[in-house]
């Protein structure tokens, strides 16, 4: 380094020069101090006015953030997200923003916030999703101590309600089954995953000609060419169950046919590596061309909010068996979950209890479910199994010893539910997202747990 003490600075232009001297020495020289980002999290800004704020609070509290750097790309969002977004950039400089001049479409997005990231590791964070503060940093220590694993996931919060933070939620635990191939069926690995940027390199980018399951399709794309994933220990953050997002979007004919094509198409293309039972698999089918996920979500947890005693759940699922298991265990309020199909109901074993048990049924055995000796009676019943012609003989045969019923698809000419349910006394429909819900009792009036 130069001596200053050398220099005479008596007079203006050589204190001038020597201020210039002094600039540019400063820039010929590395930055001694910067560290290469260990993380870039991308995250696509469009119609997010309600979330951005909150969204951008939860992630600088991230304890990786300072050795993160978050892409956020503004595709042409008609809301008013920027001098929020200005706001905290100007003061983190491991925040850059990037806006285009047309929406490409969400994967088109995703796909050019990755070419930007300069870090080894990409997560996607969503506007309206929270992360667990302490989570981030964690799978990223696992992903650089083992470098064979190539994507990492948890388990997460499922929430109702917008801008939750992890210290102070209402949601409840979703378990993710951990990962193997032949389970990529399960839409693993999840909604909050980690991975490394090569994969791209690997197995290629999103394919932005989905609109709604890109993720899906390249998690699958990459799992049938060799890709390790692993599920780490701990919840990644919260996901916000959105009424008015992707996967719970507003009935919409147009909308919901290309979901249901999109998720066809990789159902097609990869379901030969999903070791399922056929008729397994056509259930699972059913439920992925859907319009959307968890649509019993509202009415199952309103009714179990308004009621005690015990719970038969026919037909386990991957929103309703936790549901029911978060719901019910403060209290240990006790839970039946039976399935004809066991290799579906193994993936949801973890959470057995003895106040949450799980019992395969074959297929024409009505009696198991059954409440043995005088007084006892089921308070609710969720029916949401297979095969398709079982439900309409279940309800019939646990219609005495049931106070409320609460049926998945009532809108499904499938399922045959009609006319049986117009028998009932009471009703209340959820028809607000496909497939539709319905709760109907003989002796209580359920429409009064919705008002």
């Amino acid at each position: 380094m130069f001596p200053l003490s050398k220099l005479n600075l008596r007079t203006p232009m050589k204190k001038c020069l020597c201020i210039l001297w002094l600039f540019f020495f400063s820039f010929s020289l590395p930055n001694l101090h910067a560290q290469p980002y260990k993380v870039s999290i991308i995250t696509s800004v469009f119609n997010g006015d309600d979330f951005i704020e909150a969204f951008l609070e939860d992630t600088i509290r991230q304890s990786i953030f300072p050795q993160a750097e978050l892409i956020l790309v503004n595709a042409n969002s008609p809301g008013n997200e920027e001098p929020i977004i200005m706001k905290y950039a100007a003061k983190y400089p491991n925040i850059k923003y990037l806006r285009l001049k047309s929406d490409p479409g969400l994967f088109a997005v995703y796909n050019f916030a990755i070419k930007q990231a300069s870090a080894d590791l990409i997560a996607i964070a969503t506007l309206d999703n929270r992360r667990n503060p302490a989570a981030l940093e964690r799978e990223v220590q696992t992903l650089q101590n083992h470098p064979a694993i190539d994507l990492i996931y948890q388990d997460y919060i499922l929430s109702l309600v917008p801008n939750e933070v992890w210290e102070n939620h209402h949601g409840y635990a979703i378990s993710v089954p951990e990962y193997l191939p032949e389970r990529m069926n399960l839409c693993l690995p999840g909604p909050q995953p980690v991975w490394r940027k090569n994969m791209h390199t690997k197995y290629g980018w999103f394919d932005e000609n989905y609109k709604y399951s890109g993720d899906w399709e390249l998690w699958c794309r990459a799992a049938s060419m060799g890709a390790v994933y692993k599920k780490d220990p701990g919840y990644s953050g919260i996901y916000y169950q959105n009424p008015t997002g992707l996967k719970l979007s507003k009935i919409d004919e147009q909308k919901v046919q290309e979901r249901q094509k999109e998720n066809q198409r990789i159902i097609t293309r990869y379901q030969s590596n999903w070791k399922v039972p056929p008729e397994a698999q056509k259930i699972q089918n059913r439920q992925l061309g859907a319009s959307g996920y968890g649509t019993h979500i509202f009415p199952l947890a309103t009714v179990l909010a308004h009621t005690k005693g015990p719970i038969l759940e026919v037909g386990t699922g991957d929103y309703s068996t936790p549901l029911l298991h978060a719901l019910c265990s403060k209290n240990e309020r006790f839970i039946l979950s039976v399935d004809t199909y066991q290799v579906w109901l193994n993936f949801f074993l973890d959470l057995s209890k003895p106040w949450h048990q799980f019992k395969y049924i074959a297929p024409d055995d009505y009696a198991s479910l059954e409440f043995q000796g005088p007084g006892k009676r089921w308070s609710v019943v969720f029916v949401d199994g297979a095969p398709a012609e079982r439900r309409i003989e279940d309800i019939k045969r646990l219609r005495d010893q049931t106070d409320i019923f609460v049926l998945h698809d009532v809108e499904d000419p499938l399922y045959g539910y009609q006319p049986l349910i117009s028998s009932f006394t009471y009703h209340y429909l959820y028809d607000r997202y496909l497939p539709h819900t319905m709760v109907v009792s003989d002796k209580i009036d359920v429409s009064q747990f919705f008002k």
